[in-house]
This record gives C-alpha cells, structure tokens and sequence, in this order.
C-alpha cells in the first residue's frame, strides 16, 4: 500500500468534536451535566461508593471528565502550555472538588508533563494515573487534499475492486435527511446541507422507517461479530441532537438497505462514527463503496480530513484491516488518563471499578 502522505499534519487546530458546543449539547441531551472552564469541555460525572453515598452529610462524590480535551491554547513554550495547563486544573479542584480529572490530552501535553524538568508544577501536587482508554488510542486518517486519483492509489488493489464492484452492481447510496426524505445525489455541498438542518424530524414516520432500519443492520452486524452496541435512544440522539452535523447514510441495493453509517461532518473532519451491514448481501461489497462516495463528499465540501474513528489490530482485527485498506496515515492519541486529587477515594474508585468491569 503506497502511503501517499509522508508528513502527518497537525488535526488538533482547536476544532475536536468531542469538544465542541455539538457534541456538548449531545452529553446534556443525554442527562449529563457539562461546563467550560477556559474554554475545556467538562462532563460531570456523579459516584455512588459505598458508605460515602449514603451519608447526607458527605458531599457528592464526583470527577470530571474532558472527552479528546482539554485544547490548550497552540504555544511554541513548553513551559506555557504546562501554566495553561496547571491554571485549568486548579480551577477544575477548587470549582468542584473532584476526586480526579480524567482527560484525554495532546500527546505534547503528557510529554510535558513526564517531563521531569517541567512538570514538577503539576506532579507535585497531585499524581497522574494512566487508566483504561475511552477513545481510540490510535486511528487513521486520509487527507482530503491529495487529489481523488491519488487516494484511489493509495488504498490497496483488493478495496479499489471492492469499490468498483459495488458500483458495477447496482448499489447505490443514499443519505437520510432531517426530515425523512432520501437523497441519491451528493452534489449539494455538505456544509449547506449542515446550515439547512432541522429538528423536526423525530415524529416524521419516513425517518423511523429509516432509523428502524439502520438499527437493524447494528444488531445483525453485533451478532455476527460479537461486539456490544449502544441503546436505541443513544444513537437516535446522536441524530436528534447535532443540529445537522452527524448524518445517516446508507448503501442500497433494489431499495433494500444492505450498509449503514453515521457520520459526524464537524470542524476540518468527517469522522466515520458506527457502521453496519447484512452480512447476506456481504458479496456486493456496499460499506467499500459507503466509505468511498463519503470520503468525496466530505473531500467536495471542503473538510481536511476523514477520519474512520479507530484501529487496533488486537481488538478489531477485522474492521481495521478493512479501514486500512483505504489508505492513509495513522494518528496516534495520548490516550486516556486521571490526575489524582484525592488519592484514597480514588483507590476506593478504581477498586470498584475494576470489580464491575469483571462481571
């Protein structure tokens, strides 16, 4: 596979969906509490520990969770980023009294941080714990300035036929608008479809066909692969709440749906959220030609960057060697990590937690 980007370009440039004002209104569609503090998105996140939730006289017990953030301001001076940095967290413990701030930094940030000669502001105050990802670690990006013919190069041979497979045989795709309708054509530039959204739709009997349909093709796919999916409510909220910017598409052939996905179109990135697909219909190759008439669209609307949301060849062996048929670069994340404010609890917390996650 030919790798056609050779310098890996900067992504952060302040526009990370899971810290934008979309994905905010998302979280509290969802019944949790958010805030901004220098300009970081915070979830709330309440604990029930036992003896502790039960006494009234004894606060809440919380921490704070800042998904893909916080985004500090871009400086050339380590040391600076660091006082951004330590300034954001000491308002985080004063404001809320957390038991931990879990975020999910740029890499530059923890390499500050460990940094011996620089982050004893921050480490000598309250300890930093790497813990379980929440997000992707790793995942891979096409840039969406190479020409078209450029990306074709760049996938391998095997998912270039795909594509051309599924056009050969009839399928076609179609996006879900907000109002129920379907569109074959994708000459409307995308970020005019985003202005024109609305919020309608939810009632609209056209859209719970579709929807019913797209959650069809999640079971089967869950099934057959033996991976767990999210709540009904949760993806329809994804929807319902966006304001336009994370989309439903499908591939279809004689009018029956046989792929799905969602897609966040958000910032400079088009990021490939959940998808799905009949495994009866696994011979017309529908999610190669899905991902490809995406990657133009975001590539015509003018976004930088589609992004297929995570890889990991030990987990998802399958899914990421499809992805990695498409070419690109791979992004590697810090990964996830807690900055301890209240070291007892927080022993109490992780004991717990790993109780849970065993059964």
């Amino acid at each position: 596979m030919e790798n056609l980007s050779l310098k890996v370009p900067k992504i952060y440039n302040n526009q990370e969906f899971l810290q934008s004002n979309v994905w905010e209104n998302i979280v509290q569609k969802a019944g949790e509490e958010t805030c901004r503090i220098e300009q970081a998105l915070l979830i709330s996140k309440k604990i029930n520990l036992p003896l502790f939730s039960s006494l009234k006289a004894f606060p809440p017990l919380n921490y704070q969770y800042s998904p893909r953030g916080p985004i500090l301001k871009n400086s050339l001076e380590k040391n600076e980023i660091l006082d951004n940095f330590l300034i954001l967290v000491n308002k985080i413990k004063q404001e809320f009294k957390p038991i931990f701030f879990r975020f999910e930094p740029e890499l530059e940030l923890i390499e500050t941080l460990k940094n011996k000669a620089l982050g004893y502001k921050v480490l000598d105050k309250y300890k930093l714990k790497k813990t379980i990802d929440l997000q992707p670690r790793q995942t891979l990006l096409v840039d969406l300035s190479l020409s078209e013919e450029d990306m074709l190069k760049a996938m391998q041979q095997k998912t270039r036929y795909n594509i051309k497979l599924a056009a050969k045989k009839g399928v076609e795709i179609i996006e879900v608008s907000m109002n129920g309708d379907s569109k074959k054509s994708f000459a409307e530039d995308a970020s005019d479809q985003i202005d024109k959204a609305q919020n309608n739709f939810t009632s609209d009997s056209n859209f719970e066909l579709y929807f019913s349909e797209f959650l069809t093709l999640m079971k089967k796919t869950s099934n057959r692969d033996g991976f767990k999916i999210h709540s009904e409510a949760h993806y329809k909220n994804l929807l319902i709440s966006s304001a336009g910017k994370i989309k439903l598409f499908f591939a279809q052939y004689q009018g029956q749906k046989i792929a799905t996905g969602l897609f966040s179109f958000y910032g400079d990135k088009v990021i490939y959220l959940h998808g799905a697909s009949d495994n009866e219909f696994r011979n017309f190759m529908a999610p190669y030609l899905l991902q490809f008439e995406i990657i133009k669209k975001a590539k015509g609307a003018g976004f930088k960057f589609y992004d297929f949301y995570g890889i990991d060849a030990k987990k998802w062996p399958g899914v990421t060697r499809f992805k990695q048929g498409f070419g690109g670069f791979v992004y590697n994340y810090a990964g996830t990590y807690d900055l301890v404010f209240r070291p007892g609890l927080y022993l109490l917390y992780n004991f717990l937690r790993k109780l849970r996650r065993s059964f």
